[in-house]
């Protein structure tokens, strides 16, 4: 059974991904199960096989040790592979990267036959709005996002353990959010007082 890591999108985020996700599956017809079963999150990994009690601690163990970087979502962005994927792209940051590989230093040795669509130097982050759509569907998905507007701000919630194809949360853990300003937030500040 195959399984995934990701991240949850903090409650405003997410109310307004889950809208645009509904208003893609209006115009698209797509099979959005997989995305409207779980909350709008980023996958971090995923792999065939994992070690379950080990995951579920080191998702606590980063829950509590490593504050939740912040997102900005800047574009719309679709893979074109077997899936046909649109999706929300995030701004790659040195934190959200940072994020990232802290946890898959841990989790390489707790999982199986990973996906390389996820493994450090190869993952991009983003938030799913719909795949497996039909090649004649993607300019409906991307002309329902035409009202988003960008950039929307968000901050990472809750880090879970989910079991898949039909999404079954194993565990969830809220993370810690930081107290300080992320790089933007002191730029807009400087900026600000300029």
């Amino acid at each position: 059974m195959p399984f995934a890591v990701g991240v949850s999108l903090d409650p405003a985020s997410a109310a307004v991904v889950g809208e645009l996700i509904h208003d893609v599956l209006a115009v698209t017809g797509a099979d959005l199960t997989h995305v409207s079963e779980t909350s709008p999150h980023l996958t971090l990994a995923v792999a065939e096989e994992v070690e379950v009690p080990a995951v579920e601690q080191l998702l606590a163990e980063i829950a509590g040790s490593m504050p939740a970087p912040a997102l900005t979502f800047s574009h719309l962005g679709v893979f074109l592979g077997d899936e046909r994927v649109v999706f929300l792209a995030s701004v790659v940051t040195a934190e959200l990267i940072a994020f990232h590989l802290a946890f898959h230093r841990r989790f390489e040795a707790m999982a199986r036959d990973q996906s390389p669509l996820y493994l450090p130097g190869r993952w991009v982050p983003h938030c799913t709005l719909a795949r497996d759509l039909a090649p004649d569907a993607i300019p409906r998905a991307v002309g329902a996002c035409g009202q988003l507007v960008l950039p929307l701000k968000a901050r990472l919630s809750r880090i879970v353990l989910a079991s898949f194809p039909a999404p079954d949360v194993r565990r969830a853990v809220a993370l810690r959010q930081s107290q300080r300003p992320t790089v933007d937030a002191a730029i807009e500040e400087e900026e600000y007082h300029q």
